[in-house]
């Protein structure tokens, strides 16, 4: 009898492990793309994207996914204008321009760090080929520099109290929204697989001083277990 509850055990060890093979419940993943991203004032930049993405299926073909990245490069943007004028309320056009402290502004977002999670619904046919169609948020850390350069400063009116006016700004900043995105992965060998995968990020609808949009397009290598 008790070699019957031993064989019993090994039997029913064996077939949970065979379930788990099979179920392919989690998923770690190695990302790698290229993110065209929008910042207002029509500022764009395509920032090499590398890092990983874990998931856990949580029911049939449902999917919750989490990934964490790094991007390298920047995006810089100089511009010149009429920021300021020390002209009065009831100035005319011409007067204002008279009055007006002339100064070239370059913004430079650098990208960092970045972070997504998603709901993602997966095909699980037993051929080489699936789709997996996902949706949530997405993040990533910039850090930024405004830089002001006084061109013209009017009569009356001196460089320093132009900076004064005009002061430089840096800091930190998160830019992101909803995500959208595709894959198929592909079968290469066993639980490997290669998955091509695009995306969309929307940051809303576009506002002055912050609009910000993220189209991508890229591939992961999946270990399904």
């Amino acid at each position: 009898m008790r070699h019957v509850a031993v064989l019993i055990a090994i039997w029913l060890a064996g077939a949970a492990s065979a379930s788990a093979q099979v179920s392919e419940r989690l998923q770690i993943a190695a990302v790698a793309r290229v993110d065209r991203v929008s910042f207002e004032g029509r500022q764009n930049a395509r920032l090499p994207v590398t890092g990983a993405a874990v998931s856990y299926r949580a029911w049939r073909a449902l999917r919750f996914e989490g990934e964490i990245t790094t991007a390298s490069g920047e995006s810089r943007r100089s511009y010149e204008g009429d920021f300021i004028s020390y002209a009065g309320p009831d100035a005319t056009r011409e007067e204002f321009l008279q009055k007006a402290v002339i100064a070239r502004r370059t913004t430079v977002n650098k990208a960092g760090l970045g972070f997504a999670l998603a709901a993602a619904v997966e095909t699980r046919q037993p051929g080489r080929l699936n789709l997996a169609l996902r949706a949530g948020v997405s993040v990533r850390r910039y850090d930024y520099v405004d830089d002001m350069t006084i061109l013209r400063v009017p009569e009356g009116v001196t460089v320093e109290q132009a900076e004064r006016a005009l002061p430089d700004g840096s800091g930190r900043r998160p830019r992101g929204g909803l995500l959208v995105g595709a894959s198929v992965p592909v079968r290469i060998a066993g639980n490997l697989h290669a998955a091509p995968e695009v995306r969309w990020i929307w940051g809303g609808p576009a506002r002055i001083g912050n609009n910000y949009d993220e189209a991508a397009a890229g591939a992961r290598v999946t270990w399904k277990f």
